[in-house]
């Protein structure tokens, strides 16, 4: 009896070479493409914002008598407009007559029920960020339980009756991605841990959440002694 043998086509082990020098272009393209896009995108973004809050200015300014048709009348008038105005607002707010006006608009705004609540928070909120004295110190606290510290920004104090003239300062932690929203708390001084990040690169940690974070952060509990000594920049030793 004869076995007949049939022979199968052996597959080849070798893939096509150009096909994989094709793959690893398409790649390397890719890649590239997706690195320059990341790159971009936050100047994408921004140009389309501003883009966005030119043309709504415009559709506003340009549609007024005092500049449709006119000789002025060209793109880009409404946030000229824009920039003019408060410009001469900041202006009129430095003389005697414009600061009266302002306390008239803020005694008006302040009878309005509704109004005043959301107006009062609102004008302590924009004092509070335009303050020289605060927002200027960033410090650590235990919070929200004794083994995390949270990050936290000075901004007032507060007398403690029965403490020996002792002052507690108002920490205000700032929530991610809003600033804006977050929790309060009051402690003693003692208790912070004192350290040498800025208020620019502890809002930007805020706004990143954590992602535009310093290759280190140096914190420790300062003596009352050391803070405003003047080998001391911020709160740490200067070398």
């Amino acid at each position: 009896m004869n076995l007949l043998k049939t022979s199968q086509p052996a597959s080849s082990d070798r893939s096509d070479p150009d096909a994989n020098i094709f793959q690893k272009f398409i790649g390397h393209l890719q890649n590239k493409m997706v690195s320059g896009l990341i790159e971009l995108l936050p100047l994408l973004i921004i140009a389309i914002v501003i883009l966005f809050v030119v043309e709504y200015a415009d559709n506003i300014v340009r549609s007024t008598p005092l500049i449709d048709g006119r000789s002025w009348d060209f793109p880009g008038i409404g946030i000229v407009s824009i920039f003019v105005a408060l410009y001469f607002i900041g202006l009129l707010k430095t003389t005697g007559m414009g600061r009266r006006a302002m306390e008239w608009k803020n005694g008006a705004l302040g009878k309005i029920p509704v109004i005043k609540a959301m107006f009062g928070v609102t004008q302590q909120a924009t004092a509070t960020i335009t303050s020289e004295f605060n927002f200027s110190r960033v410090v650590f606290v235990q919070y929200p339980k004794d083994d995390m510290i949270s990050m936290g920004l000075v901004t007032g104090r507060v007398h403690a009756p029965g403490r020996d003239e002792e002052s507690l300062i108002i920490v205000y932690i700032p929530s991610i991605p809003n600033p804006m929203s977050g929790n309060m708390v009051v402690m003693a001084e003692d208790d912070v841990l004192e350290t040498d990040l800025s208020v620019e690169d502890a809002m930007k940690l805020v706004f990143s959440g954590g992602m535009a974070a310093p290759g280190a952060i140096s914190f420790a509990k300062v003596p009352e002694s050391l803070r405003n000594h003047s080998g001391f920049i911020g709160r740490f030793k200067s070398d």
